[in-house]
């Protein structure tokens, strides 16, 4: 039964059932960035309902509390803070977390979902640049080709601005709430490499990194929006009782989709595909979050949009291709 006759047919089995495998794995990669796209459209709507200093500070502070208590428990040895590396843990709360998030959310009730997703995706280019800047490394002719191409793919979509937009003024072409999400973006690139130089060079598990930084961060905001505010955290245009089961209910669906599916699931995808794969598929993370402010929150879709998406899709092509091209190289 084991015969030559039987091989092609198991050859074929196996084959089948590693496509199967490939189109199922590949699929979870669109499930992530879907994920990733919700993430603004839900922080765009829970802001409606609570000021974002103190959404993102009580978010943060249970996400944190879920990571560290359960690193607790588990009684295994996980790597605690040293007082050595105390500089690097407080530049990772404050730009990882803190600066990341209060920028973004801010930002979001002036400016569409679709927006800000596309602002985002500016993180493979500002990270480029602040490795250059800050590591030294060189990069090469096409990647400087991609990020020129890239910046100038983010012109047309600085270019149409909301009313809200108008209203608090601007710098140059940039207005305030664009300045705001791209100091969110820088800061964001800067704190994920602190959190990869604490893991990688100072041994420090993910979650232990994450379970600090948010609820760290996640304090701060509260003592921030303390200090700063300190009124009711509430919005005042609907009853409170609407106002609060609204907001805890987003901030749930964002612990859940952001703080635990997508950081497991991207995880488990880099068993099966590079970071860099990962990261140029990450283009879709605008798309679906176009789609779906479309769909949820009635944002309307000018053409700016769609040719600033085909430029900077086209520079992120450039960008990646030595490392795509590599990749594929190894396999």
């Amino acid at each position: 039964m084991d015969g030559p006759e039987a091989r092609p047919h198991k050859h074929q089995i196996y084959t089948h059932a590693n496509k199967i495998i490939g189109s199922a794995v590949l699929t979870l990669v669109a499930l992530l960035y879907i994920f990733f796209a919700l993430t603004f459209t839900i922080a765009k709507s829970s802001v409606l309902y609570m000021t974002p200093l103190f959404f993102i500070g009580v978010r943060m502070v249970i996400a944190g509390t879920l990571f560290l208590g359960y690193i607790y428990k588990q009684k295994s040895d996980y790597k605690w803070p040293l007082w050595k590396d105390k500089y690097l843990f407080v530049q990772l709360i404050m730009f990882h977390i803190f600066f990341a998030y209060v920028f973004e959310f801010w930002a979001l009730p002036y400016v569409t979902s679709s927006k800000a997703a596309l602002i985002f995706n500016a993180s493979p280019f500002i990270t480029a640049l602040l490795v250059r800047f800050l590591y030294k490394e060189h990069l090469s002719i096409k990647k400087k080709i991609g990020l020129i191409v890239g910046f100038i793919g983010f012109l047309p979509i600085l270019i149409p601005q909301v009313l809200q937009e108008e209203m608090l003024g601007s710098i140059l072409f940039f207005s305030y709430p664009e300045l705001a999400l791209i100091i969110a973006v820088i800061s964001s690139c800067y704190g994920w490499l602190l959190f990869k130089e604490l893991s990688t060079k100072h041994n420090y598990a993910p979650l232990m990194l994450n379970g600090v930084g948010m609820f760290c961060g996640g304090l701060l905001s509260l003592v921030v929006w303390g200090i700063t505010d300190g009124a009711m955290p509430l919005s005042a245009a609907y009853p409170w009782y609407i106002a609060l089961s609204k907001s805890l209910f987003y901030m749930a669906i964002l612990i859940l989709i952001a703080n635990t599916i997508s950081y497991n699931l991207y995880g488990f995808l880099l068993r099966y595909y590079s970071a860099t794969f990962l990261s140029f598929a990450g283009f879709l993370t605008p798309l679906f979050s176009a789609f779906f402010g479309w769909l949820f929150l009635g944002e309307l879709l000018s053409w700016h949009f769609f040719s600033a998406a085909c430029i900077i899709l086209i520079g992120l092509a450039i960008f990646y291709q030595d490392e795509l091209y590599s990749t594929r190289s190894k396999q």
